[in-house]
């Protein structure tokens, strides 16, 4: 064996062995969808909803059992990540919500959000502890700022208090720095489609939001559908809008359908839908479907 082949031979044997191994990554949901109340203080035309016969309101105790799980879920990042604190139901009538507001840890931050209507009669003292809690996105329904429209589009007759209720938030949040992020959500219907362009420039100009959501009615076999579909725009009226929305220049997301993707929906999907709604919507505890 020759020098240089003594030399290579020493130090492959004297050579360091690397293990390479997968990094241990911690178990996360993408997601842990929850509401602390069943019920909501509207009965919106276009909501997919079902409404419980007996309403009932988490209690602080199941709420602080909840929040443990906070570190398990993934940061908030929209499309079906983070924690759901209350999405589908109205949060701020459950005498309990500010109470578990309090409860959040700076965690929840990164974490949490919840959806409001901004309807429940407020005082500054409540704005302030609903703002000033560790969530980190509140998403507020606007669907008309004529208080006829609001009425009917809501089958509620409180649009005195919602207006109340933006006016006393945007005037918090003139003074404060330390916020969540805020987004408002609109439900974009024939009833209200002249309104549109004046309700993100009125958001947009009153208040801090990081983007508008403009969607139209979710299409499928609940017991509202009929009013959902004819809500519904054609296909040349959604253009128009839809380009006239893109010109303003703001952050607006929209999932807008026309009548012509209604038109596409066959009997199959429908039949899917129908049963996925007995299952989901329809079943009640002690009832039978």
């Amino acid at each position: 064996m020759n020098l240089i082949s003594q030399i290579k031979d020493k130090f492959n044997k004297n050579k360091e062995k690397t293990i390479i191994a997968p990094e241990k990554e911690i178990m996360q949901f993408d997601a842990v969808n929850m509401d602390i109340n069943n019920t909501c203080n509207q009965r919106c035309r276009f909501c997919f909803s079902s409404f419980w016969d007996k309403p009932v309101n988490m209690d602080v105790d199941t709420f602080k059992r909840m929040i443990e799980v906070l570190p398990l879920v993934r940061d908030y990042a929209g499309g079906g990540y983070g924690f759901y604190l209350s999405c589908i139901y109205e949060p701020t009538i459950n005498p309990n919500f500010l109470q578990c507001l309090s409860l959040l840890p700076e965690i929840a931050q990164r974490k949490c959000f919840f959806t409001t209507n901004l309807v429940r009669p407020m005082d500054e003292e409540y704005i302030e502890s609903m703002i000033s809690a560790n969530v980190g996105l509140i998403n507020i329904s606007i669907e008309s700022l004529d208080s006829d429209r609001f009425e009917y589009i809501t089958q509620n007759k409180k649009f005195h208090h919602y207006k109340n209720n933006l006016g006393m938030l945007e005037e918090i949040l003139k003074n404060k720095e330390d916020i969540p992020q805020f987004r408002f959500i609109t439900m974009l219907l024939e009833e209200n489609s002249d309104e549109i362009i004046d309700l993100i420039k009125y958001c947009q100009k009153h208040f801090p939001i990081i983007s508008h959501e403009i969607r139209t009615p979710y299409i499928s076999v609940y017991d509202n559908m009929k009013w959902n579909e004819s809500q519904l725009m054609s296909k040349d009226k959604v253009d128009k809008l839809t380009e006239e929305i893109k010109s303003l220049g703001y952050p607006v997301d929209m999932d807008i359908k026309s009548v012509d993707d209604l038109e596409i929906m066959d009997d199959i999907s429908k039949n899917h839908l129908l049963k996925r709604y007995n299952v989901i919507f329809m079943k009640r505890p002690g009832k039978d479907f």
